[in-house]
């Protein structure tokens, strides 16, 4: 008894087909069915994500007990998974996170596209805890979606980090004087590159400088260096440059700051 026979394909490429409808517990190698049907759409590996028809048609299917009824189905085109990263940054303690200049990478992409050929548009969005005033350390960084968009790709995010490392605060000695004969005066400073609107006093710099002089008690009349050492400083937000420098006076001893950055 001659019996329809429906071909089914709901699958994804590469496209495949089923057959219902045997009877007598019969089975596509028992019953006789030779040939093949032909399964065709318009998608191709080009084509972008969305729904495709597939359509089929008997071709060289023959069968002495059955008649072929063939049906559509559909093809289902999904997003390609695009992984997105950015390597770790640095920035000065103090300055903001939007100075970061974050280097993207991008992996993934089908058909030999870039990012400049495919239809990805937009920029993902870090996020992290750390602010201007936020102290030298590590700081994991979130990326989400941010702008992007894509119709081909759906995106997958690799978090990373962002390393605040010590701003520079530069030490000058300040300008002293002194005749000859008498005792070295008490060294000073004066210390500028405080960041986040800090002070001596408010920042975390602990300690004070040190001076290397050649001046004695004893030293004749003329020129003489005072160069700043780190001395007991120590800082977690700054490290330290230095400037020395001289002045001359005539029968004293001066010993004065010249902003030679050492």
């Amino acid at each position: 008894r001659d019996r329809d026979v429906t071909g089914v394909q709901t699958c994804a490429l590469p496209i495949s087909f089923t057959y219902n409808g045997f009877v007598n517990g019969e089975n596509l190698s028992s019953s006789g069915v030779t040939g093949l049907p032909v399964l065709s759409t318009t998608a191709n590996q080009l084509s972008g994500a969305g729904t495709y028809d597939i359509t089929i048609s008997k071709g060289s299917l023959a069968a002495a007990n059955y008649d072929f009824q063939v049906s559509k189905a559909t093809l289902t085109i999904d997003r390609a998974a695009l992984m997105v990263s950015a390597s770790a940054q640095t920035r000065k303690y103090g300055t903001s996170n939007s100075t970061v200049n974050w280097s993207l990478n991008y992996n993934g992409f089908a058909n030999g596209e870039n990012l400049q050929s495919s239809d990805v548009k937009g920029a993902p969005a870090f996020t992290t805890e750390a602010t201007a005033s936020s102290p030298v350390g590590s700081y994991p960084v979130l990326l989400s979606k941010g702008t992007l968009t894509s119709g081909n790709y759906q995106f997958n995010f690799v978090n990373t980090e962002l390393i605040i490392e010590k701003a520079l605060i530069t030490i000058t000695a300040d300008n002293k004087s002194k005749l000859y004969g008498s005792p070295n005066p008490e060294f000073t400073y004066s210390y500028s590159g405080f960041m986040n609107g800090e002070i001596l006093a408010s920042s975390d710099v602990k300690g004070k400088p040190g001076y290397v002089t050649t001046a004695t008690d004893n030293s004749p009349a003329g020129n003489y260096e005072i160069e700043p050492v780190l001395g007991t400083l120590n800082s977690g937000n700054y490290e330290f440059a230095y400037s020395k420098g001289w002045r001359s006076e005539e029968h004293t001893s001066e010993l004065q700051s010249h902003h030679d950055l050492v």
